[in-house]
């Protein structure tokens, strides 16, 4: 597959194993200190938060990273890079498509393409039913191995949240666009087959108490050093938090 950053291939994989969604979200929330929400999240551009509330011990800094690891996620580069990202997108969110059509080739570029970092693909689909309809049809397109095409179709077609452009019948129009199985997108789709895996992934983010979106951990390869970051305007801001980790 091309590159998101348009210069070199990268492999699509998950990373097999499960865990209890409820145990990885109740350890990860101990561990950053952060309070649990149930309350929609509202997009919003944040700086990098404070570093001292995103820092936990190195013990559970590593908990968190093996079990984020084992929970049949969706990755991109390689997984033994010297650093980890994690993302949390929302495929309805403004800023998520502007981070993704704007930022990511850069990240990319720097980082992903020459394998200093490998991303964890993780769904915070805070905005609505639709978003949760949009993310397990990004999980069916990832079964025939098209994640990043039909994931950037999305964000290409995208319209004011709830407003339908991200209803059912839409995305399996966008699926054959992107020259997917039509009928197996449509099976899949319909049978809900990732609801729980796209429930598991919203838990998680929650109980991260992350308060917009994107959202992302950030991580040395090993687990340690975790830091929690919300998107702001400025990719240096963000660049600085990987930089560390490369240290």
């Amino acid at each position: 597959m091309k590159g998101l950053g348009g210069a070199a291939s990268r492999e699509m994989v998950y990373a097999g194993g499960g865990i209890a969604a409820a145990v990885v979200a109740a350890n990860a929330a101990a561990t950053f200190g952060l309070q649990q929400t149930t309350s929609p999240v509202q997009e919003t551009f944040s700086p990098v938060q404070n570093e001292q509330d995103a820092a936990p011990t190195q013990e559970n800094s590593r908990f968190i990273s093996a079990n984020l690891m084992k929970a049949d996620v969706t990755l991109l580069s390689d997984p033994e890079a010297k650093v980890t990202i994690v993302d949390f997108p929302d495929i309805q969110c403004t800023n998520c498509r502007r981070f993704a059509t704007q930022t990511e080739p850069q990240r990319a570029k720097d980082y992903i393409d020459e394998g200093r970092a490998s991303i964890v693909f993780k769904h915070f689909p805070v905005f609505g039913p639709d978003s949760v309809t949009a993310t397990m049809a990004t999980m069916c397109a990832h079964e025939q191995g098209m994640f990043w095409e039909f994931h950037y179709q999305l964000y290409s077609n995208q319209g004011s949240a709830n407003s339908g452009w991200a209803s059912a019948a839409n995305m399996k129009d966008f699926a054959s666009e992107v020259g997917l199985d039509r009928e197996q997108f449509n099976v899949c789709l319909d049978s809900k087959k990732y609801e729980q895996y796209v429930q598991a992934d919203l838990d998680l983010a929650l109980s991260l108490g992350f308060p917009g979106t994107p959202a992302f951990i950030v991580m040395k390869g090993d687990g340690s050093d975790v830091e929690a970051v919300v998107w702001g305007e400025h990719y240096a801001s963000f660049q600085s938090v990987i930089n560390k980790k490369l240290s």
